[in-house]
């Protein structure tokens, strides 16, 4: 019960606050929803969108909507895994294309009938024979879904001991 009454009582004490009144307090109020900045700035690649980056931290603050400092973190840590992860794939998708933009002329004076499936056989089989590009990939994604699951975890972790307890009468 005593949760119900601080909600209360911080509805009542919220109902009285008029808000910032110099030009100080509020550029200060004006940066609430910010937390720090540091992840799109850290995260983001030159080349990478930021408000594509920000779509998806919005996307996850609304969905998991963290109640603590800690449960903050690990959504943080989600996003950021989720970012690298999605960068992985946009690398390998580059990979593959320069691969076969890299054996197109070889390829049409080789084969007079194919399909891009195949085009796209050739760049995996010569990618997969000379280079260790795709294994890295394969690593580096498999390592951003690590992260993801193991933030996620601790994410559900807090969630469940912040949980109140419930009042049994």
């Amino acid at each position: 019960m005593s949760s119900l009454r601080k909600l209360e009582s911080a509805r009542r004490n919220g109902s009285m606050s008029n808000g910032p009144k110099t030009p100080e307090g509020k550029a200060i109020s004006s940066l609430n929803a910010l937390r720090h900045g540091l992840a799109a700035q850290t995260l983001v690649l030159c080349n990478e969108s930021h408000d594509r980056f920000d779509m998806l931290r919005e996307a996850y603050i609304e969905e998991f909507q963290p109640e603590t400092p800690s449960e903050q973190d690990a959504v943080e840590e989600m996003i950021a895994a989720k970012w690298r992860q999605r960068r992985i794939w946009g690398v390998e998708t580059a990979t593959f294309d320069l691969e076969m933009d890299k054996h197109a002329p070889d390829f049409e004076k080789q084969f007079a009938k194919s399909d891009e499936m195949t085009r796209l056989a050739v760049a995996f089989q010569s990618l997969a024979d000379n280079s260790a590009t795709l294994r890295m990939l394969r690593y580096y994604s498999i390592d951003a879904r690590r992260e993801y699951d193991r933030a996620f975890q601790r994410f559900l972790d807090l969630r469940i001991l912040n949980r109140p307890e419930p009042n049994i009468a």
